[in-house]
């Protein structure tokens, strides 16, 4: 079966102009009330006295501990408050502000927590004021009470302890301070973070302040030190340590037998440049034919060129190899002459398996990288943070940090997920073990507008398939899984299916048996074989998401050699649209773990780079303004609905995935992804019949097709996800009925959980990227072979392909 281009929708010339979006179906919002429910509300009296005695005892043993000999200016005490329901800032962050003194800072739990600062003490009083007239009325004490109705969406309140803000085992040589972000302007605040610089100064502290994300980095600093600080300067919001890991490869005796390979395209000028930040690449392996080994890219004290990870096996060696060279040379047994498909940066972020990662440092090799070599689209990134992620956790910055490079600069870093070292523990391959909070994902692998990767327990070894996954497609049980649960704060209508990490996964190799069966761990007949950058070992074995990472960035390298006019996000949605979880089932009760692990699939990087002839990929690649519809028709060729096939239904199958990049908000759990957009196919309908209630004109294509994200819930919005994948099987009534025309549909709108006047960096239009996979679902060896050509007869389109990249995908 012949291979052919994907192809690009001309939207120039085959679109519906947009309209101003508007939702008339169904329930514009939920009814639920947010406040205490029932009439009696002694008990919840009786909590707020217990809230507010502790409140006031906290306050004085955190002024009894300021230290008047550094004379900080001023002191801000931050409250946290739960609520009963989910906080709308839209509505009532200025009432609070106003009436309570209290300024809305930071919002977790998908607003059903905040942080709020006392900016004014007097007006705080007033807060104190109504809790003692609430507690006076439902105990009974005082009838004639009044008290504001605030209070009656209170579920508890207490202030932040210093036991909160500091979230680390025990202190590290560097550390990370997210500081409180303020969104109105601050005095007090602003005089706190001058007399902390003059501490850190003072003290000989090194230290970096990265603004948009409002983080210090501050190294050498004592546990005495670290706790003067968050008990004295009252800008700190987080305390967490910078240390981050790789799992390096195991020493399992492979006996040496050379490199025995050799690298012949390291001189093509088209060859892609992907930066691999890690430990270093060897020069004294074969990979030094694609190796660029620039010193400006160095955070140690060893050459780029250089890998001495793992003792000496390397461990961005081996990473590297798998992004130029990806699954070839397990083909030829790493034999003979091999063709690479990228060239590699070396981009040195470490010089062992452990150690202390700046992620304002790695920021900014990141564009310093992107500056230098502008030709950089793709990046890999296996060095995560050591401690996974706790349940519902807020993104951390080191993850908004690399989304926001992400959006700036059109470029995709390809993250792995970290590994679970603690999967060793195990003795049994059970999926009930991805229910446990230790399998939870380490950062960077919390961000969203790059490319998340587990793994899968497949190893590239030929024969069959001996770990101790259920199958090699499974997942390995070292990989980690998404730590966002969204159960306990939303209906089970109002979930947001795609909000899930990682975004795929790959074959990274799996555990074994041990012989007696007694336990299992790393052996040589299902672990990954990598490139050493040690010549006299020259091949050695481990697993880990390190491996799967690199070979999803991999097909990323291909499909922009071969189309490389195309966005990162469109790469994005090419690989995640091909992705499948077909031979991937969860059964009960851990069904539902099955997308918080493996994502949307294994990736198929065939699919994601080239259609065939019973299969075509269209994409588009447009803009959207917020409050915006936007319809492109597809048009189907006449041969579907001739008869002559024979079939009715479930004849074609579509698989369209949208992605797109955002710069991130760091402070609001619910906003962080501040732009909704959400896609649709529809009846072949105008855009203004599309937007009208169901009762007057159903334009859905299917009654189980809906918008792929839910935008019309405005009181108690969802959290927003900008990748989204739906599939759905199209009949031969379909086609008939529609006039061979479906239409698909794009809106946006701007989060109502934004702070005041943070909506105005997004009043522009954003780009977004949508992958469509139209293929033929014909009875084995009954495809006609002609979808493709046929499709591009009926449809407006642009060749995006390089004109010899296609030969070079296919032969690859």
């Amino acid at each position: 079966m012949a291979k052919h281009p994907h192809i690009q929708l001309n939207t120039t010339r085959q679109f519906d102009k947009p309209v101003k979006l508007q939702f008339h179906y169904g329930r514009i919002d939920d009814d639920d009330d947010d406040r205490e429910q029932g009439t009696d509300f002694r008990r919840m009296a009786l909590r707020f006295q217990s809230n507010l005695d502790q409140l006031r005892s906290d306050q004085r043993a955190k002024a009894e501990l300021w230290n008047a000999d550094l004379n900080v200016p001023d002191h801000i005490d931050h409250i946290q408050i739960e609520f009963h329901g989910q906080f709308n800032v839209s509505k009532f962050f200025q009432p609070w502000y106003n009436e309570f003194g209290l300024e809305a800072t930071n919002f977790f739990d998908y607003n059903h927590q905040g942080l709020f600062a006392v900016v004014n003490r007097n007006k705080f009083k007033e807060f104190a004021r109504n809790i003692e007239q609430f507690i006076e009325k439902e105990t009974g004490r005082n009838e004639d009470a009044q008290y504001s109705t605030k209070v009656l969406y209170i579920k508890s309140f207490r202030l932040l302890a210093a036991t909160q803000i500091k979230q680390y085992a025990q202190p590290q040589e560097l550390m990370n301070f997210k500081l409180i972000d303020f969104p109105l302007s601050n005095r007090a605040s602003e005089s706190i973070f001058k007399a902390l610089e003059t501490y850190l100064s003072d003290g000989q502290l090194p230290y970096n302040y990265q603004p948009d994300s409002n983080q210090l980095e501050i190294r050498g600093l004592s546990g005495e030190q670290i706790t003067e600080i968050v008990q004295n300067f009252d800008i700190v919001a987080n305390v967490t340590s910078a240390l981050s890991t790789v799992i390096g490869p195991g020493k399992l005796n492979q006996p040496q037998r050379g490199y025995g390979f050799r690298i012949i395209n390291g001189t093509d000028p088209d060859l892609p440049l992907i930066g691999i930040l890690d430990t270093g690449i060897s020069a004294q392996s074969p990979l030094a034919a694609v190796l660029v080994a620039d010193p400006a890219f160095n955070l140690t004290g060893s050459p780029v060129n250089e890998d001495n990870g793992s003792g000496g096996s390397g461990h961005g060696t081996a990473v590297a190899a798998l992004v130029a060279m990806g699954k070839k040379p397990y083909a030829q047994g790493y034999r003979g002459d091999i063709t690479a498909d990228a060239r590699v940066l070396s981009m040195k972020i470490l010089d062992n398996n452990s150690g202390f990662i700046a992620q304002s440092e790695v920021l900014r090799l990141l564009r310093e990288a992107k500056a230098k070599y502008p030709q950089l689209k793709i990046f890999v990134l296996t060095v995560c943070y050591q401690q996974p992620k706790l349940l519902n956790e807020l993104h951390s910055t080191y993850a908004s940090e690399l989304d926001r490079f992400a959006h700036e600069n059109d470029c995709l870093v390809v993250i792995c997920t970290a590994n679970n070292k603690l999967a060793e523990n195990q003795r049994a391959y059970a999926l009930s073990y991805f229910s446990k909070p230790e399998t939870h994902l380490c950062a960077p692998a919390d961000a969203m507008s790059n490319l998340i990767v587990g793994a899968a327990a497949g190893s590239l070894r030929g024969g069959p398939f001996t770990g101790i996954a259920d199958s090699s497609e499974y997942p390995a049980l070292y990989t980690r899984r998404s730590h966002i649960d969204l159960t306990p704060f939303f209906s089970s209508k109002k979930l947001n299916r795609h909000y899930f990490r990682p975004d795929v996964i790959e074959v990274g190799g799996d555990y074994e048996m041990h012989h007696s069966g007694a336990f299992f761990g790393q052996g040589s007949r299902a672990s990954m074989e990598v490139l050493s950058a040690d010549p006299a070992e020259s091949f050695c074995e481990g697993v880990g998401t390190s491996y799967a990472a690199p070979l999803v960035a991999n097909t990323a390298a291909r499909i922009q050699s071969t189309y490389p006019e195309i966005s990162a996000q469109s790469i994005k949605a090419l690989i995640v649209n091909a992705a499948s979880l077909e031979l991937i089932r969860f059964p009960k009760p851990n069904d539902k773990l099955l997308n918080k692990v493996c994502g949307h699939g294994l990736v198929n990087e065939e699919a994601s780079l080239l259609s065939d002839d019973n299969s075509i990929t269209f994409l588009i690649e447009e803009t959207i303004e917020p409050e915006k519809l936007a319809v492109f028709p597809i048009h189907f060729p006449d041969y579907l609905i001739s008869g002559r096939l024979k079939k009715k239904t479930g004849l074609l199958r579509i698989t369209a995935t949208l992605s797109f990049s955002f710069a991130p908000v760091l402070n609001s759990q619910m906003a962080y992804c501040p732009v909704h957009m959400a896609f649709c196919f529809f009846k072949n309908h105008s855009p203004a019949d599309i937007l009208k209630k169901e009762d007057d004109i159903d334009s859905l294509l299917k009654s189980t097709l809906r918008w792929s994200q839910s935008g019309r819930y405005v009181n108690k919005p969802i959290p927003n996800m900008n990748t989204q994948k739906i599939s759905f099987s199209v009949g031969l009534d379909d086609l008939i009925n529609e006039d061979r025309t479906f239409k698909i549909g794009v809106n946006c709108r701007l989060s109502k959980q934004l702070f005041p006047g943070a909506e105005r960096a997004y009043q522009h239009a954003h780009p977004f990227s949508l992958a469509i996979t139209i293929a033929e679902k014909m009875p084995a060896g009954k495809n006609t072979g002609q979808l493709y050509n046929d499709m591009l007869l009926v449809n407006e389109h642009i060749n995006i392909a390089r004109a010899d990249g296609i030969a070079e995908a296919d032969a690859g």
